[in-house]
Parts: C-alpha cells; sequence; structure tokens
C-alpha cells in the first residue's frame, strides 16, 4: 500500500525464507493480532467459520506457486460469486485464501494505530502501515504520529510546515489509549512473541 513507511530490515533475506508451498505470504490483520480466533466481518457476511486473515497492505507471492495452484482463475471466480458487497483485494485474496497462506512477523507489516503507538517503539518494525484515518503527512495525526515518521513526509511537495513540529497528544485521548494497550498487553506478547525473528515464516493455522 502507498501509506507505508520502510524503517528496517532486509527485504531480501525476507523473501529468501521458506514459503512452506503457499502461494502468498502475509501479517495477520491486526483484528487478529489480540484475539487470533477472532471472525473477521468479511468471513461473517459469508456465513464461514472464523479462520486466519491477513492484511493486503503488504503481500509476498510466489509466482510459481501462484501459477501452479491457479490463483488468476481461483481470484476470478471468487470475484464472480461472492466479492459483491465485501472489501477489494484483501477480501478476494482471503476469501480465496481462507487461512492457507504463510504467515509473516507483524514487523513486515506493523499496522500502526492510536492504541498500539507506544508498543511501536519497543517492537521496532520494519515496515510500518498507517491503517487508520491518522495518516502521518496530514494535520490530524499531530500528537498521534511520531514525530519521526511525520518527517519523513516533511520534504514532499505541498507538504503541511507542521510536519516537523512537535505535537504533543491530547490529555484524554492519550489516557484511552494507555488504557487500551495495558488491557490488551498480555494478549498482545503472547502474538509477538510466536515469531522467533522477523525472518521466519509461520502457519497461521
Amino acid at each position: 500500500d502507498a501509506d507505508i513507511l520502510f524503517e528496517r530490515g532486509d527485504p531480501g533475506r525476507l523473501m529468501a525464507a521458506d514459503m512452506r508451498g503457499r502461494a502468498v505470504a502475509a501479517v495477520r490483520d491486526n483484528r487478529q493480532w489480540r484475539q487470533p480466533g477472532k471472525r473477521v466481518p468479511d468471513f461473517r457476511k459469508l456465513g464461514w467459520p472464523a479462520a486466519p486473515y491477513f492484511n493486503a497492505g503488504v503481500v509476498m507471492v510466489d509466482t510459481d506457486a501462484w501459477a501452479e495452484q491457479d490463483m488468476a482463475a481461483r481470484c476470478a471466480a471468487f470475484a464472480r460469486t461472492h466479492l459483491a458487497g465485501l472489501g477489494r483485494d484483501q477480501a478476494l485474496l482471503n476469501g480465496v485464501l481462507r487461512g492457507n497462506w504463510a504467515e509473516m512477523s507483524p514487523l513486515w507489516n506493523w499496522q500502526f494505530t492510536w492504541a498500539s503507538a507506544h508498543l511501536s517503539a519497543m517492537a521496532d518494525p520494519c515496515l510500518v502501515h498507517f491503517i487508520g484515518p491518522e495518516k502521518p503527512w496530514l494535520k490530524r495525526s499531530e500528537g498521534i504520529v511520531p514525530l519521526r515518521w511525520r518527517a519523513a513526509y516533511a520534504a514532499l511537495p505541498g507538504a503541511d510546515e507542521g510536519l516537523g513540529r512537535r505535537h504533543w497528544p491530547d490529555r484524554r485521548r492519550l489516557g484511552r489509549a494507555l488504557l487500551r494497550q495495558w488491557r490488551a498487553a498480555g494478549p498482545m506478547l503472547d502474538y509477538l512473541s510466536r515469531f522467533p525473528d522477523e525472518y521466519r515464516l509461520l502457519d497461521p493455522r
């Protein structure tokens, strides 16, 4: 996706990882970071049970496996019969694969939200994905998106002059965010601890 910032890591090493015969490797959608068994809205609309569901902002594809598994035809068939009323590429790929994909470390698609902002510094992500409305180049991200990430966009033509300035968060919003992180601390650490390093791919099921 376009709302992603590269921070560190070796993409070449990631692309050499064992994809376990799967055509697609991706990071679990953040709705399942704390609740891996959560039934996402797409599957609920389809009347399907819960299954691992990934965020399509960062996807790694084994092109040989993609062709061998006839993914193009399978995607076209799903789009014709099921995609209406759902999302777009993310709903399409998850609908076709239904948990049959390789799970990448969340550090390769760190889905930044206000509720997990403070854990981001400790996580030291490789790719930061600004999934919510607080995009780092927008004024509304002041006091939410860290200064170092906003400043990366300050040199762009037409950028807001305030991107390079520090803004402290709103007191009430900060309190709510800290409370949410405190409540989610255990499940989040359980999830992050599943990955021995950022280059190991797992079976999400």
